[in-house]
């Protein structure tokens, strides 16, 4: 592995997909977990306006992609199908990605940030010219004043009328018989919180639903932010993924922040 690049990218977002894919050989991405795009696969954030997004080629051929393989429709998705073919896209571009590695410390290094790194192979070291923070707050919480809303999110398999309950909201998927159930959550809110607050809101909804079922949590927060970028120090820019209304504008906004600087 490279030790020197001209951008490291913090969070392996659909933002951090589209900075990677602009800047190739001379970009790493880290991620603390295994899921690129997770902050849309892994929280079943549908997102909104798909079919309003204007992409350029990058994001045109996602879309065609997620579209020839049923995962996406007039602007509806399947929001968890999209994981696989981030990673083929990831593989087949040969994009640096770096998986379940941690970021234990940063440091300033002459012109360049020193990037510490610890995962399976043990503790080391990059060089990076640029920092591109693209993860919900910042990883030191340097964009924390840019989170706006916190919701939890379940997938709903079923038939028939729905009506979303109070502090819920009802999203249209790819099928008809797919709903995302998303429930508002104090900024606070903790994981255990959560989750009861969005079992009791389907319960006390149930009578009007009752033809649908809870399928599966999400494994994450649904967070939205302020659109980026925010200049976190010297060469250091958080551009939160979390700020794009689907994940298409937000590769795009990724793409187009590393051609751009």
């Amino acid at each position: 592995m490279r030790t020197k690049y001209k951008t490291a990218v913090i969070g392996g977002t659909m933002t951090g997909l589209g900075a990677a894919l602009c800047r190739k050989d001379d970009c790493i991405v880290i991620e603390r977990g295994a899921v690129p795009g997770f902050e849309f696969a892994h929280a079943f954030k549908a997102g909104k306006n798909w079919d309003k997004t204007p992409v350029a080629e990058r994001g045109a051929s996602l879309k065609a992609e997620l579209e020839k393989r049923n995962i996406l429709e007039n602007g509806r998705v399947s929001i968890a199908a999209i994981s696989p073919v981030i990673f083929n896209m990831i593989k087949n571009e040969k994009l640096n990605f770096l998986f379940w590695t941690e970021i234990p410390e940063i440091t300033k290094k002459g012109k360049y940030w020193e990037i510490k790194l610890f995962n399976a192979s043990g503790i080391s070291s990059i060089l990076a010219e640029n920092i591109l923070d693209t993860s919900s707050g910042g990883i030191f919480g340097q964009s924390a004043s840019s989170l706006k809303m916190k919701r939890i999110n379940a997938v709903l398999s079923g038939n028939g009328e729905i009506f979303a309950p109070d502090d819920a909201e009802i999203i249209d998927c790819r099928f008809p018989f797919e709903k995302i159930f998303s429930v508002s959550l104090d900024m606070n809110a903790d994981w255990p919180f959560a989750r009861k607050k969005m079992f009791d809101t389907f319960i006390s909804g149930h009578r009007r639903m009752k033809e649908w079922r809870i399928a599966a949590t999400a494994f994450i927060f649904d967070y939205s932010s302020e659109k980026g970028p925010f200049a976190a120090d010297e060469k250091w820019t958080c551009l939160p993924s979390t700020g794009y209304d689907n994940a298409l504008e937000a590769l795009e906004g990724g793409y187009t922040f590393e051609r751009e600087n």
